[in-house]
């Protein structure tokens, strides 16, 4: 998926000098006073063996830099785990990786750089933050049940409370998206800067879905859409005396909408899905997620303790194209919904 970058934000010190640390996952580059001498020595005309030295030096400064900075720049804004964004950006820069960037591949890489930028005036790439990640995008989410009519006062629905979408929507609009929430029939209130549309029935919910999917490089599909409704929905309320001792009501299923969104997003688009299970959970969690062509499945289990509809709580496995699995104790569903936005930036 194709990430636009964007620098990340200087931080001032006391003396008003820049951060002296900018970071690079192509190429290992520090821009510092401390350094100028290893900066100067990057150029067009140094030798292969003096720049993988120069990158191997600089890489143990970033490592530095990582362990000391990274966490405390983040932790006020946003509370999320970062012993994984930390373990990764250490992967990164780490020694087992460094003895892969041989004289030629640095050579090469320098040459490429330095035909794009001008050797002199080349500005690294950087690591994009979440909210450097989801600033300006266009992230689509549904979320809560859909009521299928049986007649005007009596419905076929589900628990859901809609409070893990509403999460998902509010959370992204803090990190800078911008976000449409198309929301079943539930008691909450609109996430601050989140464009809601109302629907009832998975009928709606479908048609509201796709009328805003071509505009979203982010699907995360949460609610609860009922899999059947009424084949027959009558006016008016049926009577017990005309129905009888039973009441036999024919049932329909409804669109699949997650099935049909994988089938029509780009590859630009990012779908993610979610499975509630009662048991086999991972593996038809994995099933859903191949069926559905989806990029993720956020599988939790019904009828346990902080998981599943109802609660604030939620206990969450996300699971990828690649069957990697990240599980989590129980959190409150704004922290599952942070997670889950941070590794999809991943995808």
């Amino acid at each position: 998926m194709a990430v636009q970058n964007s620098a990340l934000n200087n931080q001032k010190s006391n003396n008003s000098e820049e951060n002296p640390i900018q970071q690079d996952i192509k190429i290992e580059f520090i821009k510092s006073d401390k350094n100028k001498s290893a900066n100067n020595n990057f150029t067009q005309n140094s030798s292969p063996e003096k720049i993988k030295q120069n990158i191997e030096d600089i890489n143990k400064m970033k490592l530095d830099y990582i362990e000391k900075q990274y966490i405390e720049q983040r932790s006020d804004d946003i509370k999320l785990n970062t012993d994984i964004d930390l373990q990764v950006l250490k992967n990164q820069y780490g020694k087992d990786n460094q003895s892969q960037n041989t004289a030629e591949s640095v050579e090469s890489t320098s040459q490429e750089k330095t035909e794009e930028k001008g050797n002199t005036n080349y500005e690294p790439k950087v690591i994009l933050t979440p909210e450097d990640f989801y600033k300006g995008r266009r992230v689509l989410i549904d979320a809560g049940p859909t009521y299928e009519k049986i007649d005007d006062v009596r419905f076929i629905g589900n628990y859901s409370s809609g409070k893990m979408g509403f999460a998902l929507a509010e959370e992204a609009s803090k990190l800078g998206a911008e976000v449409v929430l198309v929301a079943g029939p539930v008691h909450l209130d609109t996430p601050k800067n989140v464009y809601r549309v109302n629907v009832t029935s998975a009928d709606e919910m479908h048609s509201e879905v796709f009328k805003y999917l071509a505009e979203a490089s982010i699907i995360i599909l949460a609610a609860a859409v009922a899999d059947f409704t009424p084949a027959v929905k009558h006016e008016g309320k049926l009577k017990k005396e005309i129905t009888g001792e039973k009441l036999i009501i024919e049932l329909v299923k409804t669109k699949d909408i997650l099935s049909d969104v994988g089938k029509a997003k780009t590859k630009e688009q990012r779908l993610i899905g979610f499975a509630l299970e009662a048991d086999n959970m991972i593996e038809n969690a994995k099933s859903k997620l191949e069926r559905k062509n989806c990029d993720m499945i956020v599988a939790n289990k019904a009828n346990q303790v902080d998981s599943g509809f109802g609660g604030d709580n939620n206990t969450i496995t996300l699971i990828n194209k690649e069957n990697i699995l990240k599980e989590f104790p129980p959190m409150t569903k704004h922290q599952c919904a942070l997670e889950i936005l941070k590794e999809i930036t991943r995808l």
